[in-house]
Order: structure tokens, then sequence, then C-alpha cells
């Protein structure tokens, strides 16, 4: 039985595999480009990087902004949301 979880969030920098191996719990940090709330997971299934950054420059600065939402953990994996 565990008797601790490592939990960083997504700006961990690190790839999805590596986080597996080392059974780390990641929140997902929001970024609201626009009038849109992306998650960024770090496998990139909700915004990819490259998307990220071209819907950053695209977008003005007073648009654009961060945070860190946190509902609810399942099943191991944490989840977030807006």
């Amino acid at each position: 039985m565990k008797t601790f979880q490592i939990i960083t969030d997504s700006s961990c920098d690190l790839p999805q595999a590596l986080a597996d191996e080392l059974d780390l719990a990641v929140l997902p940090l929001h970024v609201l480009i626009g009038e849109h709330t992306y998650a960024n997971y770090l496998d990139g299934r909700e915004i990819g990087f490259r998307e990220f950054y071209d819907k950053r420059r695209r977008t003005r600065h007073h648009e654009r902004r961060q945070r860190l939402g946190v509902h609810c953990r399942h099943g191991g994996k944490a989840e977030g949301g807006p």
C-alpha cells in the first residue's frame, strides 16, 4: 500500500511517459486564451505546445492568463477544471 503521493502541476516539463513511470499525479494548468479555456496535460491531448504558442501569438496580451483549478481526483489520476 502506497503511503504517499507525489503531486506536481503540468509546468513540471516532464514527458508523460516519465510521469507515468514515476507514478506522479500531474494536475493540469488551465490556460484561458480569448474565450476558451484549455487544460495543459503533459501529453498535449487538449492543446499541444505548438498550438498553444500559435494561439498565444494571435491573441492580444490582455486576453491571456493562466490559472490552476483542481476539483477532484479519480482512481489516482488528478483531474482539474477551470
